[in-house]
């Protein structure tokens, strides 16, 4: 604090000696270089680097010549330098520009304080979020949770299916269903050191709507590290939630926030529905680790920014440099006028030019305190300059419609205020500023352009002529030449479409299919009732002022008998994560029309009529799964029928979650011997054994507290998948 106080002191010792090194140097200028020259300047640190300062004169002109001295005896001769200073501490930078004009060279100097901070470490965090398309998904999209301190971070993203994105938000999409362990690395450096952090999580492809899902997510509030907020995985409006925040706190909310002392705690979510399981009653248990940070007393920073409206040079914008909490927050700029503002980021214009001191006040609190700053600035304020009007434009020709042309002043930039006032010299005007213009006849005119201007500073007016030769419109070109190609699953349906790309908008087009029907569209489909070989024309006609066209072209189109249905009833299925009797269904074989039937015999009297189904089975055991397809179009039947091998329905359960010192892995209905396997958040393989049906204890004592994954083994094949939480005793 005293050190604070002492930098507080000294800068406000120092808080007009910018003004008087420039009322100074002002007083040995030429009295008619005050008019022309502008040594003024601003200047803001790079967020995250507060060693890096970009400084900004408030005007430029071509013929200036700058001269910048940073206060670290370093220079640079750039309108608009970057500076990166080497030390932390307070700097006078100084800005000389000098300008030659026709009425004799001026020369002028501003100086003003620089504090430069301390460059901090960088930060990396790498946990993320994510979620599914609505209508895909498969298709997921994922984001950081936390925002880097620079704009040179590094991300890559590891998907779990051997694909990688080094793009900040990606999408991606999974081609199978199943369990994915996803990763984000995240690398950051700086020039006072570099830092790298990993972060995983488990996610889930394909649903199963005979089951309950307890997973969640949630984030701090910003500024404010003990006050969560709690985001449940989408459930169904009958779903009932339970909150447990592992403080002997509980809710019963759906998306509840929830304010922790700090520490680490297990909090977890149990859901049950009754309503949208028609089979029963379903209930889900998800835990998760939260890190809850203490809350840091606020820090306020009240140095800030302005610039002048290069039009109205009285209207200043003013924003703060650093805004640490924009919720909390609260700002008080007095602008030296006898006016004020609590807008985080304010305009203001003043009645009348001089020289004004602005400043602007921070406060702010939180649960561990309140802090407050002040921060004051010196504001020159020019008179508003005399408009400038230039009445130079340009033209071109519609080249569909060459009497139709497009005008458009050759100055980019007026004021809202600039009035224009076209003549076509043919009897018609416009006020528009880059008006259209149809002519009516061919031939040489000369148009005009006045622009007039009005400012506070005055006003301005120009006139600029110009010759403008219209031709006369050309005559269209017609082209009836087509293509066409064949549905490649009704070889009787056939797509039409014209060779020539560009056709105008007024063009019409009559097709005859050679089967006495007709279409006016321009790329039409058609089915054809009979097989056959048909003569299809296009007849094209097309009118502009310049004319009319039309032409005709016709082509041998042969359709063919389109060959029977094929059926094949081959399938495939896995398991849903945790739940190994829910088992999903789908074909793998040939695709077939809409018209297809599907009947599936799951083995234990069980049936269904769905292409791809879940199935949940009550028992363990071995299971012959078939499936019958039938597909039936106007050239012909077919069917065929296909079993699985037996199938083999283990029940896996593992407690307790969170585990402590042991956790249990129970097993039941599996023919085959299985492979235990533990893997960290990052897929290390921890622990691996042997097992099978029975209860086996694997002991925590060596794994840290934290997210664990386990997967039950038959060979190749996964039988189980899931995670749990260990927490060690502290």
């Amino acid at each position: 604090m005293r050190e604070r106080a002492a930098l507080r002191q000294s800068m406000n010792r120092n808080r007009f000696l910018p003004l008087a090194v420039f009322l100074f140097l002002l007083g040995l200028a030429p009295a008619h270089a005050q008019q022309h020259c502008y040594a003024q300047f601003q200047f803001y640190s790079l967020p995250g680097r507060p060693d890096s300062v970009h400084f900004n004169p408030a005007q430029t002109t071509p013929t200036t010549q700058y001269m910048w001295s940073f206060g670290d005896r370093t220079y640079s001769h750039n309108p608009d330098p970057w500076h990166r200073y080497m030390y932390p501490g307070m700097y006078i930078a100084c800005l000389t520009v000098t300008d030659s004009t026709a009425q004799g060279t001026c020369t002028a100097t501003w100086c003003d304080t620089v504090v430069v901070g301390s460059v901090n470490p960088p930060t990396c965090d790498a946990r993320f979020t994510h979620y599914a398309a609505p209508n895909n998904p498969d298709s997921v999209h994922f984001y950081p949770m936390q925002a880097q301190s620079s704009h040179t971070a590094q991300y890559r993203w590891s998907f779990g299916d051997g694909t990688f994105s080094h793009t900040v938000i990606p999408w991606h999409t999974y081609g199978h269903a199943g369990t994915y362990v996803v990763c984000l690395t995240v690398t950051d450096s700086s020039a006072a050191g570099t830092c790298t952090d990993t972060w995983c999580d488990t996610l889930t492809i394909g649903s199963n709507p005979l089951h309950c899902y307890a997973q969640f997510q949630f984030y701090a509030l910003q500024g404010r590290p003990d006050s969560v907020h709690f985001v449940p995985a989408q459930n169904t409006p009958t779903t009932r939630y339970h909150w447990n925040f592992d403080d002997r706190t509980y809710s019963s909310g759906h998306d509840p926030w929830h304010v922790f002392a700090p520490g680490t705690y297990v909090v977890c979510l149990t859901v049950t529905d009754t309503v949208a399981n028609p089979q029963g009653t379903c209930t889900a248990t998800w835990c998760d680790t939260v890190v809850v940070a203490a809350v840091h007393v606020p820090t306020c920073d009240a140095r800030f920014l302005h610039y002048a409206s290069r039009t109205n040079p009285d209207s200043i914008q003013f924003l703060p440099m650093y805004v640490p909490n924009p919720h909390s927050g609260r700002y008080v700029w007095n602008f030296g006028d006898g006016s004020s503002s609590t807008s985080m980021t304010a305009w203001h214009r003043y009645a009348h030019p001089g020289t004004y001191v602005a400043c602007l006040t921070v406060t702010d609190s939180t649960a561990a305190g309140v802090c407050s700053d002040t921060w004051c600035d010196t504001i020159v304020v020019a008179g508003a300059h005399a408009p400038l009007c230039d009445a130079h434009f340009q033209y071109y020709a519609n080249p569909h419609n060459t009497d139709s042309l497009h005008f458009y002043p050759a100055q980019a930039q007026y004021s809202q205020s600039a009035r224009y006032h076209w003549s076509f010299d043919d009897g018609q005007y416009s006020h528009n500023r880059d008006p259209w213009h149809l002519y009516a006849h061919q031939g040489i005119y000369v148009v005009c352009l006045t622009v007039t201007d009005t400012t506070a500073g005055g006003v301005c007016s120009d006139t600029w002529c110009d010759t403008v030769h219209v031709a006369t419109p050309q005559t269209p070109v017609c082209d009836a030449h087509f293509q066409h190609y064949v549905n490649p699953h009704n070889p009787d349906s056939l797509h039409f479409y014209p060779v020539q790309s560009q056709t105008r908008v007024n063009a019409r087009y009559h097709w005859s299919f050679g089967d006495g029907q007709y279409s006016h569209n321009r790329d039409p489909w058609h089915v054809y009732a009979q097989q056959g070989t048909y003569v299809v024309c296009l007849t094209m006609t097309d009118t502009t002022a310049g004319g009319t066209c039309s032409d005709t072209w016709c082509d041998t189109v042969t359709v063919a008998t389109p060959p029977p249905p094929v059926c094949s009833a081959q399938f495939t299925h896995y398991s849903a994560p945790n739940y190994p009797d829910s088992v999903h269904f789908y074909p793998t074989g040939v695709q077939h029309s809409r018209t297809a039937t599907y009947f599936w015999s799951f083995g234990d009297g069980g049936t269904s009529h769905s292409p791809s189904p879940w199935h949940t089975y009550a028992h363990s055991g071995t299971y012959i799964v078939c499936l019958t397809v039938t597909d039936s179009t106007a050239y012909g039947t077919c069917t065929d029928t296909w079993c699985a091998p037996g199938m083999v329905i283990p029940f896996v359960q593992i407690y307790p979650n969170p585990a402590i010192n042991r956790v249990s892995v129970s097993v039941a209905g599996s023919e085959h011997p299985l492979t235990l396997q533990i893997h960290d958040e990052k897929g290390r393989l921890l622990h691996s054994e042997q097992t099978g049906n029975g209860t086996r204890s694997v002991s925590t004592d060596g794994l840290s507290s934290g997210t664990y994954f386990y997967r039950l083994m038959d060979g190749e094949n996964v039988v189980a998948t899931g995670k749990f939480m260990v927490v060690q005793a502290q």
